[in-house]
């Protein structure tokens, strides 16, 4: 048997295994947002709200997230073992929603995933005065 070939005699290069969470820690902070489940950015947020349910990329085990909208933190629940936070644009001071989600993954590595969205709520007009 030559060097490269393993026990069955195939032969080839044999490396470490591939790392998920190197893997996705090496990717820009929008491409982690899309394999975690961050909606895309559209032309322009119409509804109300945004939910995010955090997705687990295949071979990461996520045991911490942590969400902020626009550099304040926003709360996220555990129900039935995924994340899921929801962002209320009703609230968002200005037109531009930034959305951060860190995971804190079992091997204790931080990823960041960021995405940017524009919200273009109608204005609410107000409430018609009661005469007496």
């Amino acid at each position: 048997m030559s060097a490269t070939s393993n026990a069955l005699g195939v032969a080839g290069t044999f490396g470490p295994p591939p790392d998920p969470e190197r893997d996705l820690a090496d990717l820009s902070r929008t491409e982690v947002g899309g394999k975690i489940g961050l909606p895309p950015t559209r032309a322009c947020l119409r509804e109300r709200y945004l939910r995010v349910r955090v997705r687990q990329p295949a071979g990461v085990k996520i045991t911490a997230v942590s969400v902020l909208a626009n550099r304040k933190k926003n709360k996220s629940n555990k129900v039935a073992g995924r994340f899921n936070t929801t962002f209320d644009l009703r609230k968002i001071k200005g037109r531009k929603l930034i959305a951060r989600i860190t995971i804190t993954t079992a091997g204790g590595r931080k990823i960041v995933a960021e995405r940017s969205y524009r919200v273009c709520l109608p204005k609410r007009k107000p409430a018609p005065r009661k005469k007496r």
